[in-house]
């Protein structure tokens, strides 16, 4: 993991850069492949004596961004709560990422055993409907299927000579299937 360390309105001296360093190596226990950790650290001239030191840790794991930010009277002190918020963090992320798994492991499971069920009850043909295709446009066919009140309509398209299907979408349009030739 590579860890860069930056200040803003503070010189970062080499003891704060390899405190910094050091705590931001422990966060690495947590996950193997962190590629980068960017620890940024910024004196704010604000009233409150206790939020001028501020301590940005920033992560970037798995394609994910991870953020946590403290501040205090001590540059010290800042660093070791954003690093202590940050191993929180990592500890939620990964439970979250286990959950998924295990929930996907699951979901896999459960069709494995639906599709065992569904070839114990196969779906039978349970009736057989004869009918003439009759040639006519798809506008006609649509009138047609709407008569009979079905979602589709099988007809002889009168421009191509060939089986289509007209369906009814779900945003009440019209959809045509036709055959490649």
């Amino acid at each position: 993991m590579q860890t860069i360390v930056r200040g803003h309105n503070v010189e970062v001296t080499e003891a704060l850069k390899t405190h910094a360093q050091e705590k931001a190596d422990k966060i690495e226990k947590f996950f193997d492949n962190i590629q980068e950790a960017l620890v940024e650290l910024n004196y704010s001239h604000t009233s409150a004596k206790d939020k001028r030191n501020i301590a940005q840790i920033t992560i970037f794991v798995s394609g994910s961004i991870l953020r946590a930010e403290e501040a205090s009277e001590d540059m010290y002190a800042s660093i070791d709560l954003a690093v202590d918020k940050m191993e929180r963090q990592l500890i939620k992320y990964k439970d979250k990422l286990h959950d998924k798994h295990r929930k996907q492991a699951e979901v896999g499971k459960s069709l494995l055993t639906n599709i065992a069920e569904d070839e114990v009850h196969r779906p039978q043909i349970v009736r057989t409907k004869q009918f003439s295709i009759k040639p006519m446009p798809p506008e006609e066919a649509a009138l047609q299927m709407k008569l009979i009140g079905h979602d589709f309509f099988i007809f002889r398209n009168v421009e191509t000579s060939k089986t289509n299907v007209i369906y009814l979408r779900k945003d009440g349009n019209f959809g045509l299937l036709e055959p490649e030739s």
